[in-house]
């Protein structure tokens, strides 16, 4: 990376900042603050790449980064873009996409001891847009801030609309690939409790990094902060997430590119009730059929144990046994436009019977991106 590329990176890493800062003040400090006070170190792994746009439970959101549109998959088959003079540095990215939760509040498994929450479905319409820009652009390299808002809409749960924010500024000039992102979504419903409805905010922070060791072969790593938090009344569900990935990916054609992957996750918890690790494989197959679609799938289990001591705890003794399939692709139409998919699955088999459940996500958009 060259002097001027550290300079481009910088002042785009400030812009991203001011962004987020502008729109919600507290959010950098929030971030700021929880990764100073509750740090973990992690070692012994490398890490790489995923985060969905609404889900029903940061708990069936996964490790693995759940894209939320067209603008989170490459639009190329190898490596940057070159660089075109004639090409705007600037471009905005609108969407529309309808998605039904199978399954919203028992995903919500913290609350469900005692089955404190009704069991339902969700409908939801989100509609978002990105404004993104190429701080740098060559033919040997490229970086690009972007951010995002999104707000869902749901058409038969009240008082669930939500809107959530995210900042973004990559780093793309092989063998080497860098992205940092922010994420904010404050007051998610997140359960019913007694006919009460408990809110959560929700911050994230997120680095990953990729180097390609060949044209062909490519490893990679990330790790992830997250922090979510909730009312006084049940501020002991208050939690920490860190999450550790690495992988490798291997592209044998454009077509098929499958990968291998492990995943160390610790939740640290306000209450050690909470307080859990897992590990787990993680098995990826991506698909790039440049200028017509690109897909990915992903397959991973892991055992989840919760550590608490207490023997009258509701999580004492508790291991989940969990398993998530997740599937996304998008079609470019032509002319800007371009369809974006998603189908995921999630099932959990614990030996407390009382946390047992699964869950369908899936959702369909359109999206414009012009110029």
């Amino acid at each position: 990376m060259s002097r001027a590329d550290l300079l481009a990176l910088a002042r785009g890493s400030f812009a991203i900042g001011a962004m987020v800062a502008a729109v919600h003040p507290a959010s950098a400090q929030t971030l700021a603050l929880a990764v100073a006070t509750d740090a973990v170190v992690v070692t012994g792994l490398a890490s790489s790449g995923s985060a969905p746009v609404f889900v029903a439970s940061s708990a069936v959101e996964g490790s693995v980064k759940r894209p939320e549109g067209p603008a989170d998959l490459p639009r190329v088959e190898t490596g940057p873009a070159a660089g075109n003079p004639r090409e705007s540095r600037t471009h905005l990215e609108v969407g529309v996409m309808p998605r039904y939760i199978s399954n919203y509040f028992e995903a919500q498994e913290n609350f469900n001891f005692g089955s404190t929450a009704p069991r339902g479905s969700a409908q939801i319409l989100t509609l978002s847009g990105s404004l993104s820009y190429d701080f740098v652009r060559t033919a040997q390299s490229r970086i690009t801030g972007r951010f995002r808002v999104r707000h869902n809409f749901f058409t038969d749960l009240n008082n669930a609309e939500t809107t959530e924010y995210d900042a973004m500024i990559e780093y793309k000039s092989k063998p080497d690939e860098f992205r940092l992102e922010l994420y904010r979504r404050p007051s998610r419903l997140a359960s019913i409790v007694n006919g009460q409805n408990v809110f959560s905010d929700t911050n994230r922070a997120r680095i990953e990094y990729h180097h390609h060791l060949t044209d062909k072969l490519r490893v990679g790593g990330n790790y992830e902060f997250s922090r979510e938090t909730y009312p006084t009344a049940f501020r002991d569900h208050d939690i920490s997430t860190h999450q550790v990935l690495s992988d490798v990916q291997y592209e044998i054609t454009p077509w098929l590119q499958p990968g291998f992957g492990i995943e160390y996750e610790r939740g640290n918890g306000r209450s050690d009730n909470f307080t859990y690790d897992q590990v787990g494989p993680v098995l990826e197959l991506n698909s790039s059929l440049w200028p017509i679609a690109y897909m990915g799938v992903s397959y991973k289990w892991y055992d989840r144990k919760y550590r608490t001591g207490d023997a009258l705890a509701s999580n004492y003794l508790r291991v989940d046994k969990r398993k998530e399939v997740s599937f996304y692709g998008t079609a470019w139409l032509g002319k800007g436009w371009s369809l974006f998919g998603f189908a995921y699955y999630t099932e959990d088999r614990s030996n407390q019977p009382w946390s047992n459940f699964h869950s369908y996500d899936a959702g369909l958009g359109l999206f414009y991106r012009f110029p």
